[in-house]
């Protein structure tokens, strides 16, 4: 059966519409296999020789993560606390919790809990910089200037002194 003229007309253009989608296809292919690859080659275990620095772990998502972290690495968890109660959680974790007064708006604490990770002889592997108030039970009108200075300094000092010091042990 002959071909209509627009069907010459087209068939090229067919041709090279799937020509290019079928290199596509390769392309993606291939960018999907390489990403598996390098996703792969940047996942790795922590180990025993490293250690992880978290604060906050008195309660919620600091405890938590400490928690997680003994239970999914090899690694020594430097966990910080500043309640009696938050240290006994972490005393029940094991012995690669390594729970340390750390309140992180004093400035000599954090820099005692990089001095005892460094005499650890670990390697710093990570630091979880997770200490927060996340707010305050009181009505405004109520809120003194006392417990909005608690909540900027565990806010902002805080993490800005964890990385400050912390900076010159990597």
């Amino acid at each position: 059966m002959p071909l209509t003229p627009l069907a010459v007309a087209i068939l090229p253009s067919m041709w090279l519409l799937c020509a290019i989608l079928v290199g596509l296809a390769v392309i993606l292919v291939g960018l999907a296999l390489l990403w598996g690859f390098v996703r792969r080659a940047w996942h790795r275990q922590i180990t025993e020789e490293e250690a992880i620095l978290v604060t906050g772990c008195d309660s919620g998502f600091g405890l938590d993560i400490a928690k997680a972290l003994a239970e999914r690495t090899e690694a020594t968890v430097f966990a910080g606390y500043v309640t009696d109660a938050g240290r006994a959680q972490l005393d029940s974790f094991g012995d690669r919790v390594k729970p340390l007064r750390l309140d992180v708006t004093q400035q000599t604490e954090v820099a005692a809990a990089f001095q005892a990770l460094s005499q650890s002889g670990k390697t710093l592997w990570g630091v979880v910089n997770n200490a927060g108030i996340g707010y305050i039970m009181k009505p405004l009108l109520e809120v003194t200037e006392t417990d909005s200075d608690a909540v900027i300094d565990v806010n902002l000092k805080g993490p800005f002194l964890v990385a400050q010091i912390g900076r010159a042990h990597v």
